[in-house]
């Protein structure tokens, strides 16, 4: 378990040169030391459609995370479960109970719990809702047989692991692309196996260091990652 915490906080310095030549490389994040925005093209292909796309969705997101004091799992399986209607069927979300996440919560002691609802859980809501002012350029898909690389923030990539920890992201658009999988957290909520608790208790994890290295100084989130896929010699 320890281990898998600190893999989950580990990232990797981005290297210029590292890439394959030939390669697409897109970049989305501001460096603390630059003007603007770096933008090594303009994405024309498809791409993610983030939680923030719609405005009146994203409004009502905000709205729920902002008015809601959350301190039982009862409460946040609830708003969850709010953002999943309005994407998916009522009787499929009728169905979840999340009971890994019910399972990882009634496992901590009151300590633990009071930290969770009182300080990580609104550090995420946090990274969550600060997504558009973060996340300011589409992120393109890498799909298969095509050799590319999207470089993002740490900083970026924490925000959208809020919005999936909280499962914002519309699920149609995930089930029109039957090759990728979703990227919210439901099924990883909803499993009750031991795996599933030991991975929200390795997220959780994640967003409590990434919130104390966020304390006073958002350029310690700035470190960056790539994300590649390569095409195989035959």
């Amino acid at each position: 378990k320890n281990l898998s915490c600190k893999m989950a906080v580990r990232i990797c310095e981005y290297a210029p040169n590292c890439r394959r030549q030939n390669a697409e490389h897109w970049m989305n994040f501001q460096h603390p030391n630059q003007d603007g925005p770096i933008n090594i093209r303009d994405v024309q292909e498809d791409s993610v459609q983030l939680p923030s796309k719609d405005p009146s969705q994203w409004k009502m997101i905000c709205t729920a995370l902002s008015s809601s004091d959350i301190q039982s799992f009862f409460q946040l399986k609830e708003v969850i479960k709010s953002f999943l209607q309005s994407s998916t069927s009522s009787s499929i979300v009728d169905q979840l109970t999340f009971q890994a996440l019910e399972e990882y919560i009634s496992r901590m002691n009151p300590e633990d719990r009071g930290n969770f609802f009182g300080y990580v859980l609104p550090a995420i809501i946090g990274f969550a809702t600060a997504l558009p002012d973060v996340v300011k350029q589409p992120i393109p898909l890498l799909p298969a047989g095509s050799e590319k690389s999207v470089v993002l923030s740490q900083h970026q990539i924490c925000c959208l692991l809020a919005n999936a920890f909280l499962c914002t992201f519309p699920c149609s658009y995930w089930r029109d692309r039957g090759t990728y999988p979703s990227i919210n957290f439901t099924r990883l909520f909803d499993l009750a196996l031991p795996a599933n608790v030991e991975k929200i208790a390795c997220v959780v994890q994640y967003f409590s260091v990434l919130a104390e290295r966020k304390k006073g100084c958002s350029d310690k989130l700035q470190q960056t990652v790539i994300f590649q896929r390569r095409i195989g010699g035959e």
